[in-house]
C-alpha cells in the first residue's frame, strides 16, 4: 500500500504553503467587497472559512516540529544543539515582523506617531504580531517537545487541555484588570500566546500518534473521525454564544482568546484539510504544479507571509501608472507584483535547494 501521510516534502510543506496563503487571503478578501466584487453575505462566508488561517498555522508548526525533530531531542542535552541551530531562525522571525511594522506605519501613517514604541515591543502592532507569538513558539517548542515526549499521550492530553483552559480562563476574566503589554500577550490579545500554544502543543500530539499508528487506512480514520468530532462539537458550542455564529467567526470575535468553540471547530477544519491534502498529493489525484507551488511556499513561509505586506502598494502604483481610476488596473498591479513576489521566493527556494544539495556533496 501507498503511504498517504510519509512524505512530508510533499504535503507537510503543501500545507504550511496553504496556511500562509490563507493568512493572506483573509487581509485581502475584504477589498473584493469594497471595489462591489461580491456582496457582504458571501463575504462573511469566505472570511469565516479563512479564519481557519491561524489555528491552521499553528497547529501545522507543532505537528511539522515535532516530525522534524522528535527523534533528535532524547536528551537536554540534544536540546540545548537544537536551541542553537535555531537562533538564526529566531532573529530571522524577528527581523521580519520589524519590517512588517514599518511596512504598516508606511499604509497607515498614523501609525508613525508610536513606531519607534512599537518597534521596540513597548506597544502592539496593528499587523504582523503573529510573528510576536511564532517567536516565543519557537523559543519554547524544543524544551516543551521533550517534555512531552517523556510523558504517556493521555498525560501530554491532559496537561494540554489544562495549559488551554486556564489561559483561556485568565483572558476572558481578567483582562480589564491586568491591561499591561505583556499579560494581554501571553492571555488575552489578538495572538495570546498560552492559549495558542495549546494548539502547538496538540500538534505535537497529533505527531506522535501518527508515527505510532502502522497503516495509513487507520491514520485516515483516526484523523477523519477526529475532525468530525471536533467540528460537530464546535458547531454546537457555537451556537450557544452567538446568535449570529457565521458573522461571529468571520468578523474574528471569538479569536482574543481563543474561545473553544473556535479552537475546536477550526481545528477539527485543519486536520481534514491536511488529510485531503496528504491523500491528493501523494495519490496524484491533482495537478502537482499546484503542490509544487504550495510547497515553495511552505519552505519559505516567513518570506512569503513578511512580503505579502507589501501588496498593499498596488493601490498607489495603479493611480500613479493609470490616470483613471479602475478595479481592474488596481488588480492588474496587484497580479504582478504578486508574480514579482512569488518569483522572489522561487528564486530564494532555488538557493536553498543548492546550498543543501552542495552540503549533502560535500559530506
Amino acid at each position: 500500500m501507498k503511504k498517504v501521510f510519509t512524505n512530508r516534502i510533499t504535503w507537510l510543506d503543501s500545507c504550511r504553503g496553504l496556511a500562509i496563503m490563507l493568512l493572506i487571503a483573509v487581509h485581502y478578501v475584504g477589498a473584493l467587497e469594497s471595489r462591489e466584487l461580491i456582496t457582504k453575505d458571501i463575504l462573511v462566508l469566505i472570511k469565516s472559512i479563512l479564519r481557519v488561517a491561524t489555528p491552521y498555522f499553528i497547529l501545522m508548526f507543532g505537528f511539522t516540529f515535532a516530525i522534524a525533530y522528535g527523534k533528535k531531542i532524547q536528551s537536554l542535552h540534544d536540546v540545548k544543539s537544537l536551541y542553537f541551530n535555531l537562533m538564526p531562525r529566531l532573529g530571522l522571525v524577528l527581523l521580519g515582523r520589524e519590517v512588517i511594522v514599518l511596512a504598516t506605519a508606511v499604509r497607515y501613517p498614523e501609525m508613525q506617531e508610536y513606531l519607534l514604541s512599537t518597534l521596540f515591543y513597548q506597544s502592539f502592532s496593528r499587523s504582523g504580531e503573529i510573528l510576536s507569538f511564532y517567536f516565543f513558539a519557537i523559543a519554547c517548542a524544543p524544551l516543551v517537545l521533550y517534555w512531552l515526549q517523556s510523558m504517556k499521550k493521555v498525560i501530554s492530553l491532559f496537561v494540554i487541555i489544562i495549559t488551554y483552559s486556564v489561559s483561556y480562563y485568565i483572558g476572558s476574566h481578567y483582562a480589564t484588570e491586568f491591561p499591561t503589554m505583556w499579560f494581554r500577550f501571553l492571555f488575552y490579545n489578538v495572538y495570546p500566546f498560552f492559549p495558542f500554544f495549546s494548539l502547538v502543543m496538540l500538534g505535537m500530539l497529533l505527531a506522535r500518534l501518527y508515527k505510532q499508528i502502522s497503516t495509513d487506512k487507520l491514520r485516515m480514520l483516526l484523523f477523519g473521525c477526529m475532525s468530525l468530532i471536533f467540528i460537530v462539537l464546535g458547531s454546537v458550542i457555537l451556537q450557544y454564544v452567538s446568535k449570529t455564529p457565521l458573522l461571529s467567526l468571520a468578523n474574528a470575535e471569538l479569536k482574543a482568546p481563543p474561545h473553544p468553540s473556535y479552537v475546536l471547530i477550526y481545528t477539527g477544519i485543519a486536520i481534514f484539510i491536511s488529510s485531503v491534502l496528504a491523500l491528493l498529493s501523494t495519490k496524484k489525484w491533482a495537478p502537482q504544479i499546484i503542490f509544487s507551488f504550495l510547497d515553495v511556499i511552505g519552505r519559505n513561509s516567513l518570506l512569503a507571509y513578511v512580503l505579502h505586506y507589501f501588496l498593499f502598494i498596488a493601490t498607489p502604483i495603479s493611480q500613479l501608472v493609470f490616470t483613471t481610476k479602475s478595479t481592474i488596473n488596481e488588480l492588474s498591479i496587484f497580479v504582478v507584483i504578486l508574480l514579482t513576489m512569488f518569483g522572489l521566493i522561487y528564486y530564494r527556494d532555488s538557493q536553498k535547494i543548492a546550498a543543501s544539495t552542495k552540503k549533502m556533496v560535500i559530506k
